[in-house]
């Protein structure tokens, strides 16, 4: 189990004054195996952290809860297969 400071509100190449002026905790509490740039999300692969912003404001990318019940899934932290990040 392991603490994650991330921005509020988290957004891809987030600029502008707010970034990273509050800030919120997660906690990981499983091996992640979603990845977000592709559907592989059997078995257990090297997975890395996808980060919301280059430089020292950048923070964990915080993905929003789907919808509830059945097959939703709750507020996340954002991770990819090494494999899948290494082709951006």
């Amino acid at each position: 189990q392991s603490t994650v400071e991330v921005n509020v509100p988290s957004k891809i190449g987030g600029t502008g004054e707010d970034m990273g002026k509050k800030r919120d905790l997660m906690t990981v509490e499983e091996r992640p195996m979603e990845c977000i740039l592709c559907l592989h999300s059997a078995g257990y692969h090297a997975m890395h952290p996808l980060y919301d912003t280059c430089g020292k404001e950048g923070r964990q990318y915080v993905l929003k809860a789907t919808k509830s019940g059945i097959g939703g899934k709750p507020r996340r932290l954002a991770w990819v297969h090494t494999l899948c990040a290494q082709m951006l």
